[in-house]
């Protein structure tokens, strides 16, 4: 089985992750901080995406039935890719195509893969469409570029409000940390009328930055922190079934 390569590609990552978070940490604190990133989010996706493939091979040769292995085997598609849809009727074509006969063999492992796409995700959650997506323009087209983004920000009372340089605020007798407010409102990071001299000496601006996706403006860590435990924990799981079902 390919349960050890998995693992190693997953520890890989975990390492990565680090160093990924470290540049970006400082490279938003220094703007001229010129070390290059994009390449280690690259090979760090690539690594997610074998570690799929690399599970779709051993359900394969381990699960699906040796007509539909041997048909398959023989076709012109004879490629196995790991089944990923954002849809449901695109997985389960993706599935036909990739691993025949995998739901009626075993829906245990079915539901696994299943669990992995978009439409069975929160918005927010969603990670493998996207992932699949970078690793074959970064393969094939070019790198998927990732972009700093800062944003300026007021926080009021020791952090009791915090708000963007794009968002009004309005405040009305009100008390924060014991403090009475005072009338107030922030906009576009200016405090007009009258807040309460105590306040305001707890107020101060700051900048915020992340780095994203530039077509989606996802925040690049969030999402591989996303794509690497949700593939560590199906793989897991899927070798635990193997190793009891199969071996």
């Amino acid at each position: 089985m390919n349960k050890k390569d998995c693992e190693l590609l997953i520890n890989d990552c975990e390492e990565m992750i680090d160093l990924i978070r470290t540049k970006f940490e400082k490279s938003l604190k220094d703007p001229t901080n010129t070390e290059i990133k994009v390449p280690t989010v690259k090979s760090f996706l690539e690594h997610c995406r074998s570690a799929l493939e690399y599970s779709a091979q051993d359900i394969f040769r381990l699960v699906i039935p040796v007509p539909e292995r041997t048909a398959k085997e023989k076709s012109k598609k004879s490629n196995v890719y790991f089944p990923y849809g954002r849809t449901t009727k695109i997985f389960r074509s993706s599935v036909s195509s990739n691993l025949p006969s995998l739901k009626s063999s075993d829906e245990e492992i079915y539901s696994l893969i299943e669990n992995l796409q978009d439409y069975k995700k929160h918005k927010g959650n969603a990670f493998l469409s996207y992932m699949c997506k970078l690793t074959n323009e970064n393969k094939h087209v070019s790198l998927s570029e990732n972009e700093r983004q800062v944003r300026d920000l007021i926080s009021i009372g020791g952090g009791a409000i915090v708000t963007d340089s794009t968002s009004t605020v309005t405040v009305s007798n009100s008390i924060f940390n014991g403090i009475p407010s005072g009338d107030f409102t922030v906009r576009k990071g200016q405090i007009i009328g009258n807040i309460n001299p105590a306040l305001l000496s707890e107020t101060f601006q700051y900048q915020e930055g992340e780095y994203v996706f530039k077509d989606t403006k996802r925040n690049v860590l969030e999402f591989l922190e996303t794509s690497l435990n949700e593939i560590k924990d199906f793989t897991n799981n899927l070798y635990k079934i193997l190793e009891t079902k199969y071996i």
